[in-house]
């Protein structure tokens, strides 16, 4: 249930957020395949398995794709152990359901935390939020805001009841950070745009 965005950059994409799971990634690549794209790409919007497992199969496919993330956020996607150490006081990765334990980690090339950055040619803005995980990152192109897990949609917050934040003071920052952006439209990571 996690989204991902794709930018089309030609032939080839950027994703946002890659899935949490193999099955994720095997779809994210049939819908590529389908429109004819191939991923140069991925950035994670933070260092939470449920949004970047899926680029075990899209990394064995495409192992060319370079992959962004956060600085303190990179720790996570490369070890992601320490997401259940870190927030859930040590709860054995065995009794969590669809976390297998041979996933180690995915390694990050590139880190950025905030600012204008430019990838395969297209300019985007790198909006740092602390609120849900040490320091995510939203990404902001031509008016669409991926914002992660910063928002979450009205049908999402009916099913999960009460949103995960690490920080809520730091969360109500991002929200007034988000405020100061012309946004057109929002992708939230979990539920409907």
């Amino acid at each position: 249930d996690t989204n991902i965005g794709i930018i089309d950059c030609g032939k080839s994409c950027i994703l946002i957020d890659a899935g949490g799971s193999k099955k994720d990634g095997e779809d994210i690549l049939k819908l590529l395949s389908e429109e004819d794209l191939y991923p140069s790409a991925a950035i994670i919007t933070h260092g939470h398995w449920d949004h970047f497992y899926g680029l075990l199969e899209i990394k064995e496919a495409f192992p060319e794709v370079k992959v962004y993330s956060s600085s303190m956020e990179k720790a996570f996607v490369e070890n992601p152990y320490l997401e259940f150490y870190s927030y859930f006081s040590s709860t054995s990765p065995l009794k969590v359901g669809d976390t297998p334990l041979e996933f180690k980690g995915i390694k990050v090339d590139h880190t950025f935390d905030s600012g204008e950055v430019k990838i395969n040619g297209e300019k985007m803005e790198v909006i740092p939020l602390s609120g849900h995980s040490p320091l995510g990152i939203a990404i902001l192109y031509k008016g669409a805001l991926f914002s992660g897990d910063c928002l979450y949609s009205i049908p999402s917050l009916n099913m999960f009841k009460m949103p995960f934040y690490t920080n809520i003071e730091a969360q109500y920052k991002d929200l007034e950070i988000l405020s100061m952006f012309e946004i057109d439209y929002c992708l939230p990571a979990h539920g409907l745009p």
